[in-house]
């Protein structure tokens, strides 16, 4: 890879850059059947307008730009940040502290070498999804994406093969392997709840892996919203749980099923924003099934269900009034669903990837520290 990306052929392809590259974004735009025929994202459909087309296509150039200029300044940097995708791991984390911090409501003090290891299988986890992803067949990306496997900086030339991305992931596997394993001994599971810790894991690496890859993968259907809600919302908290207190508890369902509304919510988010995209390519998720219009909708309900769930649990437990502090969040809630229903073009919608994950960090660390302030005042 070192030899790929020589500082010869980063000359080369700045050169290529600069020489292919209209200087006016709007130059070598003729018509919509050139348009149709040179854009590889944004899809003709019947009765468009040229000017939404135009505006689409030109927006596309500066995205594709973006990319090449990031990678030419710093190839393995670039590499590295996309597959990793840090956007990504707020929701592995949040996910482990909530499961944790839950702990503490039936014993004393949390295992501190558990929550690290958990911590370190949480985000390997997500990169083990990210590298699926990447691997997938599914030849398919957005503006606002970039696939490794089907970037070229370089006219030709992947700047990573698939066969790199598939090493990658066998070794992520591995690493998962090994930190389940470490787990196991730390937490002195007996052998019954070794096997359910087991069971827990294939059920998320089966769901992550389906999500991305094979004939039907479930971000092509209304599974991937439902895979998302089982994984991070459902299983990871549940099992950063059962690892600290080796038993589960009914009430803990409230504050998982809450997150895992959260997460859909920002699945959800992207889905609306790749609608055009994925319905030419035939997928059926919530977005293209029920129109952007019920997306609006269902991202509205998302939110509310957890506020709601969130709020039950704190009645369960009989929480002091702090406990809902959470709340806090709603004004950023409202200025979300605000954009996504009054704009809904595809930058709108991109931008609001970064507000979603502020309304999780918020709705949801707001929740654990109340909910560990309160514990320690208890006791």
């Amino acid at each position: 890879m070192t030899n790929k990306h020589s500082f010869s052929e980063a000359n080369k392809a700045t050169d290529y850059t600069h020489k292919h590259i209209p200087s006016s974004l709007d130059e070598g735009i003729d018509d919509i059947a050139t348009l149709a025929t040179a854009s590889k994202t944004d899809i003709l459909f019947k009765n468009i307008n040229p000017t939404t087309v135009r505006e689409a296509y030109r927006d596309e150039r500066v995205w594709r730009l973006k990319f090449k200029k990031a990678y030419l300044n710093n190839p393995n940097w670039f590499v590295i940040y996309n597959l990793i995708n840090p956007y990504s791991l707020v929701k592995t984390v949040l996910a482990v502290l909530l499961g944790t911090s839950l702990a503490l409501l039936t014993r004393s003090e949390i295992n501190w070498g558990v929550f690290t290891l958990c911590l370190v299988l949480a985000i390997l986890v997500q990169l083990f999804a990210n590298l699926c992803k990447e691997y997938s067949s599914e030849n398919l990306g957005t503006k606002y994406e970039c696939r490794l496997c089907e970037f070229e900086a370089i006219p030709g030339e992947k700047i990573i093969s698939r066969r790199t991305v598939l090493q990658l992931t066998k070794i992520t596997a591995v690493a998962i392997l090994a930190s389940c394993i470490g787990l196991v001994f730390l937490a002195g599971l007996s052998l019954g709840s070794t096997l359910v810790f087991a069971g827990l894991i294939i059920i998320i690496l089966n769901l992550l892996m389906r999500y991305s890859i094979g004939s039907n993968p479930y971000n092509f259907t209304v599974l991937g919203e439902l895979s998302y809600f089982l994984v991070y919302g459902v299983v990871m908290v549940d099992a950063s749980f059962y690892l600290q207190v080796h038993d589960f508890d009914i009430y803990l369902l409230f504050p998982a099923l809450a997150f895992g509304f959260l997460c859909v919510a920002t699945l959800n988010l992207f889905n609306m924003r790749d609608s055009y995209v994925a319905r030419a390519y035939h997928k059926d998720n919530l977005a293209v099934v029920f129109g952007t219009k019920a997306s609006r909708l269902f991202q509205t309900t998302f939110y509310l269900l957890a506020l709601i769930f969130y709020s039950y649990f704190n009645t369960v437990i009989a929480a002091p009034w702090f406990c809902y502090l959470f709340f806090i969040s709603t004004p950023l809630i409202a200025f979300h669903l605000y954009v996504i229903h009054t704009d809904a073009s595809t930058k709108a919608l991109n931008n609001q990837k970064y507000i979603a994950n502020l309304i999780n960090i918020v709705t949801t660390g707001t929740f654990i520290i109340t909910t560990v302030i309160a514990i320690y005042a208890w006791q």
